[in-house]
């Protein structure tokens, strides 16, 4: 009879009609994609400052051998 109860939710806790398991499992999937987003725009910018500092570089090299 117990695993009835569970298996159909009716003993899960609820508020507003929302089970809490699933708002607490779709706000974690959204703060992980946040950060996901977040951690790719970092590389970006990281590669970006990268080529930008080797292509400043490399033009300086060019500037004094000619």
């Amino acid at each position: 009879m117990m695993m009835n109860c569970m298996n159909a939710g009716t003993g899960a806790l609820t508020i507003a009609g929302i089970r809490l398991a699933d708002a607490a499992l779709l706000v974690t999937a959204l703060l992980l994609v946040l950060l996901s987003i977040l951690a790719s725009i970092a590389v970006l910018r990281f590669f970006f400052d990268l080529g930008r500092r080797f292509w400043a570089r490399s033009s300086k090299t060019m500037q004094t051998s000619s």
